[in-house]
């Protein structure tokens, strides 16, 4: 279920900043809770990897996909 929503998460950031009014970061960053329950939930090697990915703000998230 992570490969099928991560992917849809940027149109669901979208409609949501359309409908409410927040901004992306505010809508990423009340994400971040529930993606990082789910990186606890893998094998440690994944899990590592997980939670250094979605530790990351969303503007360091922006810079290092924009490369």
């Amino acid at each position: 279920m992570e490969i099928v929503t991560r992917p849809l998460f940027p149109l669901l950031a979208l409609a949501l900043h359309t409908v409410s009014g927040c901004t992306v970061e505010q809508i990423y960053a009340s994400g971040q809770p529930a993606r990082l329950k789910d990186c606890e939930r893998l094998p440690s090697a994944e899990r590592e990897a997980c939670l250094t990915l979605e530790r990351e703000t969303y503007s360091e998230r922006e810079k290092r996909t924009a490369q």
